[in-house]
């Protein structure tokens, strides 16, 4: 919520209104804020302990240096905030994470390497220690420029996403033979203010532009950066692909699913989110009713006359087309480009 380098400033603003309206016998809604807290290793995020999102507005709305989202965290969350010590690392080297704001919002990234940044107290202007992540993404590409002629200035045009080609945009490119860990680089690019690897853009962030929890990659994504030139890049996509597939039998996030046996027996829903070997499930004849929690096993997808399908085993794995018949657990599809129709289980 703080900008960053302005957390300690409105924590000690909401710690002078407590006292002063204590001071005055002021008793608002304001005064309901408990407790507030700021971890240097997520800068622009400060932790405020309140009954709900109102009060910590209605605390802090009116400070300078603060913007909006105010955002919920979980009770493990607030548990790690507030904990003594370094503590279990929230992000790990070759993981994958997501956008949460920009041009690339929402949008899948890998991350090649965490940095804890250190002020030496000489040239830094930054007073706490920070943790820096180099990320990489797809790139949108071609990186070409328009010129509005009413407003005569020229704007980059981002179309679709795909890997960097330095050969056309030669001679504008500048090749870097070492990374910064002097480490020598083959495929390596600069161009304009981006720089390039194995075909990917890389990017240093802080931890508070990442959503890095549940992030649950989709196989269309996957089957993207599976693709890569970067083999660390495609080797941790195949790896993960391989981990969804095993651990969710094939689910995925929003699909359709129906419960087979328990207690939900004969409950349709979409899932809501995958947590190991269950799945939580909301119910779709009843969407005022709460989710429930379900093991795996207990459920199978969930298919409808004119769903896009694609097949995930057997002879005709891959094969992409629309769902035209469904019986018996058994689902009769008709080929995107051929029509041809094929039934798979």
């Amino acid at each position: 919520m703080p900008q960053p380098g302005q957390e300690t400033e409105v924590l000690f603003k909401l710690m002078q209104q407590h006292i002063d309206k204590e001071k005055a016998g002021i008793n608002d809604e304001t005064l309901q804020v408990t407790s507030a807290i700021f971890q240097p290793s997520i800068p622009g995020s400060i932790y405020v302990e309140a009954p709900s999102a109102r009060h910590v507005r209605l605390a802090c709305g009116s400070f300078h240096g603060t913007k909006e989202p105010i955002e919920h965290v979980s009770l493990e969350d607030a548990v790690a905030v507030v904990t003594c010590g370094s503590g279990p690392r929230l992000l790990d080297a070759h993981s994958w994470v997501r956008i949460r704001r920009g041009l690339y919002a929402g949008d899948l990234a890998f991350v090649r390497s965490i940095t804890e940044r250190v002020p030496d107290g000489k040239d830094d202007q930054d007073v706490f220690p920070s943790t820096i992540v180099t990320i990489n993404l797809i790139p949108y590409s071609p990186l070409e420029k328009i010129t509005h002629k009413r407003k005569r200035e020229n704007q980059i045009v981002f179309n679709r996403k795909t890997f960097f080609d330095s050969r056309h945009y030669e001679p504008k490119c500048k090749r870097i033979e070492l990374d910064e860990d002097r480490k020598p680089q083959e495929d390596m690019w600069k161009f304009r203010r981006f720089i390039f690897r194995n075909g990917l853009l890389e990017m240093k962030v802080v931890m508070s532009t990442l959503n890095f929890k549940k992030v649950n990659p989709t196989p269309e994504e996957l089957e993207k950066w599976m693709e890569s030139r970067d083999k660390d890049v495609a080797l941790a996509a195949k790896n993960a692909a391989s981990r969804s597939d095993k651990s969710a039998q094939g689910l995925w996030f929003g699909d359709r699913v129906e419960v087979t046996q328990g207690w939900a027996q004969g409950r349709k829903g979409t899932v809501q989110n995958i947590d190991g070997d269950e799945v939580l499930v909301n119910d779709i004849m009843s969407p005022s009713s709460p989710s429930v929690t379900i093991r795996i096993i207990d459920t199978q997808k969930y298919f409808v006359i004119g769903d896009n399908v694609r097949v995930m085993s057997g002879p005709e794995v891959g094969l992409n087309g629309w769902c035209i018949k469904v019986e018996d657990g058994a689902v009769r599809l008709s080929e995107h480009g051929t029509h041809r129709e094929v039934s798979s289980q």
